[in-house]
């Protein structure tokens, strides 16, 4: 699929400027419901390929030589990530096929959101948060 079209063809599609689909918005609120969905679908579908944390390492991205599975962390803009896992994930994106078929709009926009929260919290230290969620980790830790 993705061997046959480069990846700039891919990446026009991805990063479109206008809003004509609604993908810089999300159109649900964020909220743990909708995490937890997210969290349960990007198991069930994302994490043989881009790993637990989303950073692209996993055992299948292990054995692939042409192309890794990306690192959804890496990419800069809040509303810019967003869209473009959305679109990526409607669409397809390289050597990953559309899922738009497996997973609902609704199913797709829990699925950005989870990825996105893995890319705040992989960038969050425990210092930064609220005294009161510090203290509760704390109480949970092993």
């Amino acid at each position: 699929y993705g061997a046959d079209f480069p990846a700039s063809v891919f990446r026009t599609r991805l990063d479109r400027p206008d809003d004509t689909d609604g993908s810089r918005r999300i159109p649900v609120p964020v909220d743990r419901a909708l995490l937890e969905r997210g969290r349960d679908r990007f198991q069930t579908f994302f994490v043989p390929c881009h790993g637990t944390l989303g950073d692209g390492a996993s055992s299948v991205a292990e054995m692939m030589k042409r192309s890794k599975p990306a690192n959804l962390g890496a990419l800069a803009g809040e509303d810019a990530y967003r869209a473009t896992n959305f679109r990526a994930v409607r669409l397809g994106f390289g050597l990953m096929p559309s899922y738009a078929v497996q997973l609902s709009v609704e199913d797709t926009w829990a699925v950005a959101a989870y990825v996105g929260a893995l890319r705040i919290a992989r960038s969050s230290r425990a210092d930064d948060l609220p005294p009161d969620v510090r203290a509760q980790l704390a109480k949970e830790a092993p």
